[in-house]
């Protein structure tokens, strides 16, 4: 149902995070003072538990050095 896809989405968006973060050989809390957020918010959001407004999700891609839509495509 939409919850469980919803939860879902969060996942990967999460592990995309992650995925993109290490590839770059950025830290957690690297990324969190790039994106001018808390480490925990960045833990959070990798690890699913934490989902993520447009504005938050335009600054982590930002700090990330890419697209918000890459981060919306599956690991």
């Amino acid at each position: 149902g939409v919850k469980a896809d919803n939860k879902r989405v969060k996942d990967n968006v999460g592990a995309r995070i992650r995925e993109v973060r290490t590839e770059k050989g950025m830290s957690r809390s690297a990324l969190a003072e790039k994106a001018k957020l808390h480490y925990d918010t960045i833990l959070k959001v990798e690890n699913g538990k934490h989902g993520v407004d447009l504005g938050t999700l335009c600054d982590i891609a930002t700090a990330l050095g890419i697209y918000v839509p890459d981060l919306l495509r599956p690991s």
